[in-house]
């Protein structure tokens, strides 16, 4: 099943992403030493947690590249809709704006972005 972006009437579907995705839980906290040497952890539940999806997508060609870049670029600073290959749908925002793009292959391409999750 494809992934789906969604922004306005927008839409672009990539194939379904590799399976080295990476789901990351950012939390801001505050490592301190004491002058006994003991460490102190805080963390104040009003500071933010952020939720982000590392995406990779392999196995495309150019033409859909190209139009994966002019979505980055179109949708810069906006929230999207992401429904990822399981049905899920999450609202959030592209934290990557170049949009890693590597060719493997002759007529193969690689992209990967990061997506903020709201």
């Amino acid at each position: 099943m494809p992934v789906i972006l969604t922004y306005g009437t927008n839409t672009l579907r990539l194939p379904s992403p590799d399976f080295d995705n990476v789901h990351v839980l950012d939390y801001d906290k505050l490592n301190q030493r004491t002058r006994g040497g003991d460490l102190i952890v805080f963390r104040d539940p009003a500071w933010p947690k952020n939720e982000i999806y590392r995406l990779k997508f392999s196995g495309m060609d150019q033409g859909k590249v190209n139009k994966l870049l002019l979505f980055i670029k179109s949708t810069l600073g906006k929230i999207i809709q992401y429904q990822d290959h399981e049905g899920n749908i999450v609202n959030g925002l592209i934290i990557t704006p170049a949009g890693d793009v590597s060719q493997p292959g002759r007529d193969h391409f690689s992209a990967a972005f990061d997506l903020l999750i709201e």
